[in-house]
């Protein structure tokens, strides 16, 4: 395996991992610290959209990593938007019901 490969393979590793696992990471942390701790109003749901877009562009940071073109990039991001965001909302309503018991 040449270097330029393997380097190819870990970007492919790290790009993957960051679309995956950042945006929940993120979202857990600050629907745990916000309804914990009563740091701000959440109840506007102001709060709760601009963590919306903060974690989306966690995940966005992932498709900076990843070892394709820029047209590709482009297209992957079009797409990851929306899909990330619908996912991160089930998963925020789930989250809080679950745990906290605020179920809609």
């Amino acid at each position: 395996m040449a270097v330029n490969e393997g380097a190819q393979r870990f970007r492919h590793i790290i790009g993957g991992t960051t679309l995956l696992v950042a945006p929940f990471a993120v979202t857990t942390a600050y629907l745990w610290l916000s309804r914990t701790y009563d740091l701000w109003n959440w109840q506007t749901g102001t709060p709760d959209f601009l963590a919306l877009g903060a974690n989306i562009a966690a995940g966005l940071v992932g498709v900076l990593v990843l070892p394709m073109g820029r047209v590709s990039r482009a297209i992957v991001a079009v797409v990851y938007i929306p899909i990330s965001a619908g996912v991160l909302i089930y998963w925020s309503l789930s989250y809080v019901c679950g745990v906290f018991g605020a179920c809609l």
